[in-house]
């Protein structure tokens, strides 16, 4: 048997723990962490047995095998990031 895909997940709240919770579900499946530098997300992290981490950098450390970005603020900034990239090149 091949070992469980390690999932991290970006966003502890209410998005992110449905996610997770499918993650929990799924037998191929293993939660890594959770990223996630609100108050709340320890909770999340502590529920699931798993590490937090606060930032996307942290948690990538961890090599997961793949994330989910369940988070607003990430795609956000990502985005922004991507913008402000493709204009400084011009």
């Amino acid at each position: 048997m091949e070992p469980a895909l390690r999932i991290a997940v970006v966003g502890a709240g209410l998005i992110g723990v449905r996610h997770i919770e499918e993650i929990q579900a799924n037998a191929d499946c293993a939660l890594a962490c959770v990223v996630d530098p609100g108050p709340k997300a320890a909770a999340v992290a502590a529920q699931y047995g798993v590490p937090l981490y606060a930032t996307l950098a942290e948690g990538l450390a961890d090599k997961p095998d793949g994330v989910i970005i369940a988070t607003l603020l990430v795609i956000v900034t990502v985005a922004y990031g991507v913008f402000l990239t493709a204009a400084s090149a011009r």
